[in-house]
């Protein structure tokens, strides 16, 4: 059987308009970066065998050395592999997750992207037409990858400084998206979700972002945190400008609001960054929560609380906090802690009235 030129031509001018097609499709993957100083270049190769057995959904290492075989999605590994700086690429999870390793200098940097775990939302199997093609997508997706390995374009101001200790910073906005991206991501593998039946009851956003810090040197027993209001929050603070926490807590607890979720299909809940975690209920909406419990304090001994709206301390007293006062999901831990030491807790209002800055050690 043979073909015409006209016909082989039909094809190639397909072919390309697939190809064009398929780059122009943003695959649906979440991106996470880590990056800091290291004093050990060329580590992650000479030790990948060590490194990759602590992640246990499996992991195939590729680097320049390897010679890659000609299938479906190794296309992108060639492309990523010839990038600058890049000495390794990791695809994890059966296909679902890809590691970018790079060296710059002293920096080591690490870009993970990743499909969402389908299969423990209860998908049993994907569709082998849109596996195979999910392939071939990857493959025309090298420029977004490029694009996405590229520094930030803004300068991200970090809440506090990362040399000072172990911290952690969470941006409420962001994490929102990584929640809105795995939705979107569902259409790809055909499971539905139906925002309107989701019940999530939530109190006013006080806090937008919020940084955790354990300082050096301090054994893990201090604990300082910077929480960034959000224009909710500084109307909720000025309007108690000028009192006492003990004046203000009562106008303060207007907005409390014991959070709740329940995702519109139950095995998307354990997929969420954001919704119904503990990240959520504890540290996002826990600000609304905390006038009850400066009053169950004060209703021990008035004089554990001390100062104003803007700066002031509260005496943590240890054993069980008093009223009896239910634990948010996420807390139980640090109750635990408390309940153990006494502890005290300063909070002063800085950045012009924008930021609480918090610290919490023994006494």
């Amino acid at each position: 059987m043979s073909s015409s030129p006209s016909s082989c031509s039909r094809c190639r001018i397909s072919s390309r308009r697939f190809q064009a097609t398929l780059a122009s499709t943003e695959v649906p993957r979440t991106h996470w970066r880590l990056f800091g100083r290291t004093d050990r270049a060329g580590r992650f190769v000479a030790r990948q065998d060590e490194l990759i057995a602590r992640h246990r959904g499996g992991s195939e290492v590729f680097t320049a050395a390897h010679r890659l075989p000609p299938q479906p999605g190794t296309k992108l590994l060639a492309g990523l592999l010839a990038l600058d700086h890049v000495v390794a690429v990791v695809r994890q999870d059966g296909g679902r997750g890809l590691l970018v390793v790079r060296e710059i200098e002293d920096q080591l940097i690490l870009d993970h992207f990743a499909y969402p775990d389908w299969y423990s939302a209860g998908l049993t199997r994907i569709d082998p037409e849109l596996h195979a093609l999910l392939a071939h997508a990857e493959d025309a997706q090298l420029a977004r990858y490029r694009a996405a390995l590229e520094p930030p374009s803004q300068r991200r101001e970090l809440l506090m400084d990362p040399r000072k200790g172990y911290m952690v910073e969470l941006d409420h906005a962001a994490l929102e998206r990584v929640d809105r991206a795995l939705l979107t991501a569902a259409r790809y593998v055909e499971l539905e979700y139906d925002e309107a039946l989701e019940q999530r009851e939530l109190p006013p956003l006080m806090i937008d972002r919020v940084a955790h810090q354990v300082p050096y040197g301090t054994e893990g027993e201090v604990l300082r945190a910077r929480m960034r209001l959000s224009e909710h929050g500084r109307e909720w603070l000025a309007s108690v400008s000028g009192q006492t926490v003990l004046e203000a807590v009562p106008a303060l607890g207007n907005v409390d609001l014991v959070p709740s979720f329940q995702a519109a299909e139950p095995r998307f809940a354990g997929l969420f960054v954001l919704r119904g975690q503990p990240i959520e209920q504890a540290l996002f909406a826990g600000p609304s929560g905390v006038p009850k419990l400066l009053l169950a304090v004060a209703s021990v001994d008035a004089r554990a609380i001390d100062g104003e709206i803007d700066e002031f301390e509260v005496a943590l007293p240890s054993g069980p906090l008093p009223g009896e006062l239910p634990s948010r999901a996420g807390l139980q831990l640090l109750r635990e802690r408390l309940s153990i030491t006494a502890h005290t807790l300063e909070v002063e209002l800085v950045d012009g009235g924008h930021t609480l800055a918090l610290e919490l050690a023994p006494r």
